[in-house]
């Protein structure tokens, strides 16, 4: 049942209205229950946020930021992003693993590591 009423969302939505990194939401929506007394580390998470939003936005392909961001932020099922950019769900993982990836070698030519990110944005901060 739940399935079903996920998948009934998901069918309403434009497939015009492809996200582009520039289209990723402010960290205060990301992180909006979350309070973080320590502004340094609101700075830190600010900065960060804006180098993976400008990475997203310039070095992924258009298909690699479509479904990084439908899966990873906006939550949306692989079997309908398959669906939207006509391709098979096996391609949607191919194209996930490979956005990743780059987005991790452009973190790390920018020196930032994995741990660093998981560090001021992972649970318990």
């Amino acid at each position: 049942m739940a399935e079903e009423l996920r998948r009934r969302h998901w069918r309403n939505i434009s497939l015009e209205a492809r996200p582009t990194g520039k289209d990723l939401p402010p960290l205060a929506d990301v992180l909006a229950d979350e309070i973080t007394p320590d502004p340094e580390k609101a700075l830190e998470r600010e900065q960060v946020w804006e180098i993976l939003r400008r990475i997203i936005a310039e070095d992924l392909t258009e298909r690699q930021r479509v479904v990084l961001i439908r899966l990873t932020i906006q939550d949306a099922p692989v079997e309908e992003v398959a669906r939207e950019l006509e391709t098979p769900p096996n391609n949607i993982y191919k194209l996930l693993h490979d956005a990743r990836k780059r987005l991790k070698r452009r973190l790390l030519d920018a020196g930032i590591t994995p741990e660093y990110v998981w560090g001021i944005f992972g649970e318990g901060t």
